[in-house]
């Protein structure tokens, strides 16, 4: 079953050293190519809109998207999944 996360378990459960290696860990792999990070994609509707980022990382195994607006302020999804498998391995959302 996929996690699940809101803001409260994010702020509980990710310290500052943890948040600090995952992205070290993304910048690495970066550098090494084993990263694949399109620009963002912006769906625009008059005033605001959306924008899209992806991302794989190979070595883990992991893509997904995050996507947010510039619309009104609201809230941001993130979803990744398993290369291996297809499955969802979590989402966060504000709750």
């Amino acid at each position: 079953m996929p996690a699940l996360l809101n803001d409260e378990d994010v702020r509980t459960h990710l310290d500052a050293p943890t948040a600090i290696r995952a992205v070290r860990h993304a910048l690495v792999a970066a550098h090494e190519g084993t990263l694949d990070a399109p620009a963002r994609v912006h769906a625009q509707f008059g005033e605001g809109g959306l924008v899209f980022t992806a991302g794989f990382l190979r070595a883990d195994r992991l893509f997904g998207f995050r996507c947010y607006d510039t619309l009104v302020g609201a809230e941001q999804l993130l979803a990744v999944w398993g290369a291996d498998d297809g499955r969802l391995r979590g989402c966060s959302i504000p709750i």
